[in-house]
């Protein structure tokens, strides 16, 4: 399981609308990106922004699941000798656990403080995340990771 950490952020969001098109960067076997985008309503360009139901003027937390990769893609390779480290990194073996694990921690997070919200993917509705989590809270997350994976989900009070 992953790491669960909370960390606050009030003050320190940033917005850039670059943020929703990256999901239309090209990455290995999806030359137009995720296959998500303008999909479901959760995705660019039909999501809403942030700001839209988060009070940003009030306070507001990331909500941190920090997963060993590099631990995990050993323990598959310990069960599939033969596999690469593209099959023993495949997220279908280890994303959905850790959303889930990111998902009960932020619905406790808000039942514990009445009147929050929280939302699993900010960096879709334009908050930054990259940065802040590594200018404002040096935490070293980096796109395409092969060591450590940090899924982030965002905390604040309602609209």
């Amino acid at each position: 399981m992953g790491e669960l950490s909370f960390e606050d952020v009030t003050g320190l969001i940033e917005f850039d609308p670059r943020t929703s098109h990256w999901c239309q960067l090209s990455y290995r076997d999806h030359p137009n990106g995720c296959t998500n985008y303008n999909k479901y309503d959760r995705c660019p360009p039909k999501v809403c922004k942030v700001q839209d139901f988060i009070d940003l003027k009030g306070k507001i937390w990331f909500l941190i699941n920090k997963f060993d990769l590099a631990s995990h893609r050993e323990w598959m390779r310990s069960r599939n000798p033969n596999w690469t480290d593209r099959q023993c990194n495949c997220l279908l073996y280890w994303q959905s656990k850790q959303r889930k694990q990111l998902r009960e921690f932020s619905e406790e997070f808000t039942n514990a403080l009445p009147g929050t919200t929280y939302d699993l993917c900010p960096e879709a509705k334009g908050v930054n995340i990259f940065k802040i989590l590594r200018k404002h809270l040096k935490i070293p997350i980096v796109a395409r990771p092969t060591e450590t994976v940090y899924l982030v989900s965002m905390v604040g009070y309602k609209k």
